[in-house]
C-alpha cells in the first residue's frame, strides 16, 4: 500500500477529504489535528464501518445530498456525502 497524503477541501485547512483507501490514517490525522472530515465516497462497501469508526472517536456526522448533472444538464441521482465534525 502507498503513503497517506492529507487532502483538504478547496483550501479549507480545517476540513480533510476522506480517502477511503486510507480511512484509518485519515482518522488518526484528523484526530491528532482536531480537523473536520468530508466523506464523499459513501457508496463503497465499507461506509458503515467508516462512519462508526469516526463516531467512536467522538465525531458527529451529517449526511447530505449533492446534486449531480451529466454533460448537457441532465439531472442524475444526487450523490450522498457525509460530513464529520468535532
Amino acid at each position: 500500500m502507498g503513503n497517506y497524503y492529507p487532502k483538504f477541501k478547496d483550501g479549507n485547512t480545517d476540513t480533510l477529504i476522506l480517502d477511503h483507501s486510507f480511512y484509518s490514517e485519515c482518522l488518526e490525522y484528523a484526530d491528532a489535528h482536531k480537523l473536520n472530515v468530508l466523506y464523499t465516497d459513501t457508496t463503497c462497501t465499507g461506509s458503515v464501518e467508516t462512519i462508526m469508526a469516526f463516531k467512536k472517536r467522538g465525531y458527529s456526522y451529517e449526511l447530505f445530498e449533492v446534486p449531480q448533472f451529466a454533460h448537457g444538464g441532465l439531472k442524475l441521482y444526487d450523490k450522498i456525502h457525509c460530513r464529520f465534525t468535532r
